[in-house]
C-alpha cells in the first residue's frame, strides 16, 4: 500500500513551505504482538499528529486507561485509504478533542519501516500544529479510544516524555521507541532543542 503520493507532498509544501522529513527503521521483537498486528493492517496508511497549543509554550498530550501509568503521549488519529491527510487531520481532531481545528502549520513527515524477522511493515505520520476554531473544552468524543485525560505540558517536557517512550519495558518497548520519534520532530520544530540521543 502507498503511503502517501508525490502530489500530496507537493501540495503540502505549497500550503505550508518546506517541511523536514525523516526516515526511521526499527526492528520489532516477538513479544510486541499488540503492537505489530496494526502495523500490518491495511485499513490506514499512516497517521496525523495533532499538535494543539492551549496557550503559548505549552502542548496537550493525552494518556489512556490502558496505558503504562504516567505515560502521556501527543494524541493522533489514522488516516483511512483514499483519505486526503488533511480530511483526516479535521476528522480526527474532531474525534480525539471534540474541536474543530485549521493548520497553522506542517511540523514534518516521519516515514517508518518496520522489520520482524522476515516481514516487513511502512507506516507514515503526519505532525501539524492546529489553531482551533471556535472555543469548547477538550474532550474525546470517541469513548473507545479510552482517553483517560488530557494534560497541557511545556514544549520542553516533548523531550522528557520522548525519553520515557523509549525506555518502556516489555511489552512497550517497541511501541514506545516509535512513539518517541515524532516527539523529538516537534519539540525541534517548536523550538525546544535538538532530537534525543
Amino acid at each position: 500500500m502507498n503511503l502517501y503520493s508525490p502530489s500530496e507532498l507537493q501540495a503540502l509544501e505549497e500550503a505550508f513551505g518546506p517541511f523536514p522529513r525523516e526516515a526511521v527503521d526499527l526492528t520489532v521483537g516477538p513479544e510486541s504482538e499488540a503492537f505489530w498486528h496494526p502495523m500490518r493492517a491495511k485499513n490506514r496508511r499512516g497517521e496525523v499528529v495533532l499538535v494543539l497549543q492551549p496557550e503559548p509554550g505549552r502542548v496537550l498530550v493525552h494518556t489512556k486507561a490502558f496505558y503504562p501509568p504516567g505515560v502521556y503521549r501527543l494524541p493522533t488519529g489514522g488516516i483511512l485509504p483514499g483519505e486526503a491527510i488533511l480530511d483526516a487531520l479535521r476528522r480526527e481532531a474532531a474525534e480525539e478533542t471534540g474541536l474543530s481545528v485549521e493548520p497553522e502549520r506542517f511540523l514534518g513527515l516521519v516515514e517508518y519501516r518496520f522489520r520482524r524477522e522476515a516481514e516487513e511493515a511502512s507506516f507514515a505520520s503526519w505532525a501539524f500544529l492546529l489553531r482551533p476554531v471556535g472555543r469548547g473544552a477538550v474532550h474525546s468524543q470517541d469513548a473507545a479510544e479510552q482517553i483517560a485525560e488530557f494534560r497541557a505540558v511545556p514544549v520542553e517536557d516533548l523531550r522528557r516524555i520522548a525519553a520515557q517512550l523509549r525506555a518502556l519495558p516489555l511489552p512497550w518497548t517497541d511501541w514506545g521507541r516509535f512513539r518517541a520519534v515524532v516527539h523529538d520532530l516537534v519539540a525541534r520544530e517548536l523550538g525546544s532543542g535538538p532530537l534525543s540521543p
